[in-house]
């Protein structure tokens, strides 16, 4: 059993009275970026939220809210024009297997750690597949695909990161998304591209010494967030460099070379690490994306955006990129099959429509074409 909470009225209406509603969005998920995603539609369209979990929609009055799930719900895949998925990456496969089989249209901001490419099985219909479509990935691809389309870039460099504005000892970091797939980082190798190939780096072997404007000194190392664009760029040089404090990386290396981050017992020490990571957490964040190409003409993209108490930077760059996204594609039902962000740039008003949205929310964006 399941219920629709009406937000100005409080009164719930059980599966019966579904059939005849229908949503502009339907986000699936009601953790931080989920429920930021959902309050920057609210106002662009008819929204609902939905989690499993009630005590995640406890207080929420942005839109409507159903509790349940799409597995506990069959007529939810009918109910919404599109679908926004923000789940965690352990529950996020079979959600999006359901809706894509069901004919929905999905844009997911989820990471989960195996290929996205093993969805297209599950395509029905007209749906469509739009994975990774966050920050980084995704605002990330999006910048990518045209950097590579329409300015002949031949090779690229990205430099990310989520810092916090006060970095605590001894961790010198924040947790804004998730712990799982913050420890992910440093145990899953990296994938870049070196001279047209892929190969794979541990991504805790090397540090990169890193100086961004505007905040100076910082460190990072290799991370596996290209996913897509290993395969559909087609470049001779790609790298996504991870930025942190400096210091925090030589302490991962230790807490990974002692064992803190191996699965197995009950609890495992992985799940303490975890428990004791969450504790650092902190909205204040600073978000950084430096983006660096070569080819015919050498490009530049600089964006920069600080977090709040009310908000997290990870949040907004997480949310707001995937929302966009969701408005600029909402009235376009020739887009089907699985499309990844990179792809999306194909269409030359894509990234001036999403940079310019982010803008208006306050994120400072510089490039150089």
């Amino acid at each position: 059993m399941f219920s629709l909470i009406n937000r100005s009225e409080g009164t719930f209406l059980f599966a019966g009275a579904l059939d005849w509603l229908m949503w502009d969005f339907v986000v699936v998920g009601a953790g931080h970026i989920g429920k930021e995603i959902a309050k920057f539609l609210s106002g662009r369209g008819k929204c609902l939220l939905v989690d499993r979990n009630l005590e995640a929609l406890g207080g929420w009055n942005r839109c409507d809210v159903l509790h349940g799930s799409v597995e506990s719900t069959p007529e939810l895949p009918s109910m919404g024009a599109l679908f926004i998925t923000a789940l965690p990456g352990s529950v996020a496969l079979k959600t999006i297997e359901r809706l894509l089989e069901s004919g929905s249209r999905v844009i997911d901001v989820s990471f989960y750690k195996e290929d996205p490419a093993m969805l297209s099985g599950h395509i029905r219909n007209n749906a469509l597949y739009v994975p990774d479509c966050g920050f980084a990935p995704g605002l990330s691809n999006i910048i990518a695909g045209h950097m590579v389309r329409h300015l002949g870039a031949e090779s690229l460099d990205i430099f990310v990161g989520g810092i916090p504005v006060n970095p605590r000892k001894p961790f010198l970091h924040s947790v804004t998304w998730s712990v799982e797939g913050l420890i992910d980082e440093y145990v899953r190798p990296a994938r870049l591209i070196v001279k047209g190939k892929a190969v794979e780096r541990d991504p805790l072997d090397e540090t990169i010494n890193y100086s961004a404007d505007g905040i100076g000194a910082l460190e990072g190392f290799y991370s596996d967030g290209l996913r897509t664009m290993l395969t559909t760029l087609g470049i001779s040089s790609l790298r996504e460099i991870t930025l942190r404090y400096p210091g925090h990386l030589d302490l991962m290396r230790n807490l990974r070379e002692m064992g803190f981050f191996d699965n197995g017992g009950n609890p495992g020490p992985r799940k303490v690490t975890e428990s004791i990571f969450a504790r650092y957490s902190d909205p204040r964040d600073i978000c950084i994306l430096d983006m660096f190409s070569g080819g015919r003409e050498d490009h530049r993209v600089q964006i920069r955006d600080s977090g709040s108490p009310e908000m997290s930077s990870m949040a907004r760059l997480t949310g707001h990129t995937a929302a966009l996204v969701a408005l600029s594609i909402l009235d376009k039902p020739e887009l089907r099959g699985l499309i990844p962000p990179e792809e999306l740039a194909s269409d030359r008003g894509m990234i001036q429509y999403v940079l310019d949205g982010l803008r208006k929310e306050g994120v400072s964006i510089k490039v150089s074409w």
